[in-house]
């Protein structure tokens, strides 16, 4: 009989020896950058082929999310599926990251990376807070109002009834500088954030103009 790795029918000590590895995990699913809305449900995907009895993590920046089948991270919102997608329930803002799934395949890891971006509605502020600005006939004024939200919103300035200073219906920008304030410059301006997420955002600020005794 006439034996594997052998010359002439004789055992060869140096002759190459047959093997048959196991085929190595391959992830399957590409690298991608996901844009959810602050409240949504995420799912991100992390196919792979091969997987065997090799153990899936999955991670939030440096932060471990999930171990096997265990989810680590005390998080009611965050499950695992069946198929070792990552679910994330009612996006916070503070979910906006980079996430790893990742396989150690004896000692050399095989991953892919999701990023994240939670997109927030806008919010605005009317500086002052309570949205009052009093002033002397013939002083400068700046209105001003801050906008937050992702992406970050833009501020446009409209007037309640009649137009802006500058003679035109809108005008974006921080902030509005009134110049020489008279009676016509008193009245109800209106700051309006938008970012193309959920529904625009308004702050307004009354401009009050004082006048002197003789001056009324």
């Amino acid at each position: 009989m006439r034996l594997s790795g052998t010359t002439n029918g004789y055992y060869d000590s140096h002759a190459p020896v047959r093997s048959y590895p196991n085929i190595a995990p391959q992830i399957v699913s590409p690298d991608q950058t996901f844009r959810s809305e602050l409240g949504d449900r995420l799912v991100l995907p992390c196919q792979v082929a091969n997987r065997d009895k090799f153990v899936l993590m999955w991670k939030q920046g440096s932060r471990l999310l999930t171990a096997g089948k265990m989810v680590v991270r005390k998080d009611s919102r965050i499950r695992l599926r069946d198929d070792f997608s990552l679910e994330i329930e009612e996006l916070r803002a503070e979910d906006q990251d980079t996430y790893t799934c990742e396989i150690d395949v004896l000692g050399k890891p095989i991953s892919i990376q999701h990023h994240v971006e939670v997109l927030v509605p806008p919010a605005v502020q009317a500086m002052p807070r309570d949205g009052i600005v009093s002033t002397r006939k013939g002083d400068d004024v700046t209105l001003r109002c801050s906008g937050r939200g992702n992406p970050n919103p833009r501020i446009t300035w409209t007037k309640k009834t009649g137009i802006l200073p500058s003679r035109k219906t809108s005008q974006e920008g921080l902030s509005l500088l009134l110049e020489d304030v008279d009676r016509g410059h008193g009245g109800v301006y209106v700051c309006t954030a938008t970012n193309g997420v959920g529904r625009p955002a308004m702050a307004e600020i009354n401009v009050q103009v004082k006048y002197l005794a003789n001056e009324v």
